[in-house]
């Protein structure tokens, strides 16, 4: 072994704290710049999560390639649980267009 290949097989990984500085302030990241650095659980954790809706859902660039907005992931990080307690409610007061305009029908065929 060389003196190079035992300072990289001993080095630590960088803290998430550290990870998160060198988050951009704003734009797109992708997974492998999320996982394992920044955000502390595998990537199959993550797709759960944001089908859950407690971690921000990212943007699809083409059909096989999604980013995450550096914002939201940072209003994340800052409040894990915030964050999802804030979506649960948005997600529950949400109504559908024709809610609003009071032209919900009901499944009898009968405006409710």
């Amino acid at each position: 072994m060389t003196k190079n290949s035992q300072r990289t097989k001993s080095r630590k990984p960088s803290k998430p704290a550290d990870c998160v500085r060198d988050l951009p302030e704003t734009g797109l990241v992708r997974q492998s710049q999320l996982i394992p650095g920044v955000l502390p659980f595998s990537h199959t954790t993550l797709w759960r999560m944001v089908k859950r809706h407690a971690f921000p859902a990212p943007v699809k660039l083409s059909p096989r390639m999604s980013a995450w907005r550096v914002e939201e992931v940072r209003a994340y990080l800052a409040d894990p649980a915030g964050y999802r307690k804030a979506h649960e409610i948005a997600t529950v007061h949400a109504e559908t267009p024709e809610q609003e305009a009071g032209n919900v029908v009901s499944i009898h065929g009968d405006v409710a």
